[in-house]
């Protein structure tokens, strides 16, 4: 069974057999464990904040992850340690890494320290790899 409150706060109980495969639940729902599964699943949103997120895809056949951006004037998508920018992919497809909210190439790295920069390439026959390197 599932409960579901209500905008007056009162519960209403819903039977499993008591839904169809087309039936739309409008409401609000917590839930502490939550398993959606079927072939698709549209959560129409503003903003939804998770603890963790993880996403398997076991069919094999498919993308695991489609993000679709439809407003060409903001980033793609951008990635947060805590409140420290980490990494973005901006509208351009361009890539800042580092703390870059605007990159201004494919390819944008920053360092918010004086530390040394480096890119290090490595493959299976050398692990120690290649390093590009700019002096502080």
């Amino acid at each position: 069974d599932l409960e579901i409150k209500d905008e007056s706060g009162n519960l209403k109980q819903i039977t499993t057999n008591s839904l169809s495969t087309s039936d739309i639940i409008a409401s609000n729902i917590t839930t502490s464990n939550l398993s959606v599964i079927g072939d698709t699943t549209i959560l129409n949103t503003t903003v939804y904040q998770t603890e963790q997120l993880e996403i398997v895809n076991d069919t094999n056949n498919a993308t695991a992850v489609k993000i679709v951006q439809k407003n060409n004037n903001q980033n793609v998508s951008e990635f947060y340690n805590n409140n420290n920018l980490t990494l973005v992919v901006d509208k351009n497809s361009n890539i800042g890494i580092g703390g870059i909210i605007n990159p201004s190439s494919l390819l944008h790295l920053h360092r918010n320290s004086n530390a040394d920069v480096e890119i290090k390439f490595t493959d299976n026959d050398n692990s120690n790899g290649v390093i590009l390197k700019k002096d502080k």
